[in-house]
């Protein structure tokens, strides 16, 4: 990320940036600032030795902030603050993959992932909508960052909020859709306030979520990926019932209607057998 320019270098005064940038207090300060306007001074500041693993109270560098203005942070959660720098996540995440194996899977140090806060980066990346940030964790294959139940978290906030975009690629990486929810979901932002005094997610799923909120590729991704169509809710509703809900209460169309009464019949008719293809055909038609 950094750009090779400008006079050359004295080696002395290399040195002595290299110091500053591994044991000042102030370094740190200044990177997390310039990650939210400047990346590439971040980056320089990172290559030239500052522990990615040291903290920072966030109303030092974030003056805009008011919520959570004292919880302290990495730079790597600081580039995922809104509305993020895609580009130095990728770079910190390349300075710290130890390696790849024969695969081409990346290999990491878990414990340093962790000491530098990634799993609660991609986290707060996926609960503010910065698709760009979470791809970035994506393609690094850190899905794995997240247990099951921060999976149906995220994916309960992207649905919830209509950002299919996102709620698609957690899926296609391989987020869990098979498993119920074990608590609702608090990140629903539906426009329609009736819609959500009368839609409960208790005992939910990312295929139920999807059908009521009318997400025709997030129904198909689900369906794809094996969830159970005939999962029934805490107030017992299916992914049917709740898509023919949500079209009456939030006035929309209803192809994902159509989708899951087709795959419905045919589950019936075919219990063991996964219909990929008929959902593949059918979500291509809309």
């Amino acid at each position: 990320m950094p750009e090779e320019g400008g006079r050359q270098r004295d080696p002395a005064e290399l040195e002595f940036f290299a110091s500053w940038c591994s044991s000042n207090p102030r370094a740190v300060r200044a990177c997390a600032a310039a990650a939210l306007t400047h990346p590439s001074i971040s980056a320089t500041i990172i290559q030239y030795g500052m522990p990615l693993d040291t903290r920072i109270r966030r109303s030092e560098f974030d003056i805009e902030s008011s919520k959570n203005a004292r919880e302290h942070v990495t730079v790597l959660q600081a580039a995922c603050i809104s509305p993020g720098e895609p580009q130095l996540v990728q770079f910190i995440l390349q300075e710290i993959r130890e390696d790849r194996d024969d695969a081409g899977t990346s290999l990491w140090n878990a414990p340093y992932l962790r000491r530098i806060r990634a799993d609660e980066a991609f986290f707060e990346s996926c609960h503010s909508g910065l698709l760009a940030c979470a791809q970035v964790f994506l393609q690094f294959g850190l899905l794995e960052l997240l247990n099951v139940e921060s999976q149906h978290s995220v994916l309960g906030g992207a649905i919830g909020s209509k950002r299919a975009q996102l709620a698609v690629c957690l899926i296609d990486a391989g987020a869990d859709v098979k498993q119920q929810w074990t608590q609702a979901s608090e990140d629903s932002k539906a426009d329609d306030v009736k819609s959500v005094m009368m839609h409960d997610t208790k005992g939910s799923s990312a295929l139920m979520e999807a059908a009521f909120f009318g997400l025709t590729d997030v129904v198909g991704w689900c369906l794809e990926r094996g969830a159970p169509i005939d999962m029934v809710n805490a107030n017992n509703d299916n992914a049917l019932t709740l898509a023919a809900r949500g079209c009456v209460l939030m006035k929309a169309s209803a192809p994902h209607v159509l989708l899951l009464s087709e795959c419905k019949r045919s589950f019936s008719q075919h219990p063991r057998s996964a219909p990929s293809r008929k959902i593949e055909a059918k979500r291509k038609s809309n």
